[in-house]
């Protein structure tokens, strides 16, 4: 699946992912992103939040996985700032919804 498709499914659905979970961000990025996909790749997705949502973030990214048909791997990005080294390269590259 391209990234644009992957956009656009996301972009499709913004508004229940955004009331159902709290998501007030939501960006792609690694391999994906970089166009260096393989069959095996999972899909790195960005989230910030309005809300702490606790363990419902197991539920936001079987809705994912679900939704794109690809293994997701959601990155909270309140925890990825923390590491400034890795929000560096992150932040450089991710593609917001």
């Amino acid at each position: 699946m391209s990234t644009d498709t992957i956009k656009e499914k996301i972009e499709k659905n913004k508004p229940e992912i955004a009331e159902k979970f709290f998501v007030k961000e939501i960006g792609l990025f690694g391999s994906y992103v970089r166009n260096e996909q393989t069959p095996k790749s999972d899909l790195d997705v960005l989230v910030d939040f309005y809300k702490p949502i606790g363990w419902d973030v197991v539920d936001l990214q079987d809705y994912l996985q679900k939704l794109l048909g690809v293994k997701v791997d959601l990155v909270l990005k309140k925890g990825l700032i923390r590491n400034k080294k890795l929000w560096k390269l992150v932040k450089q590259e991710v593609l917001y919804v």
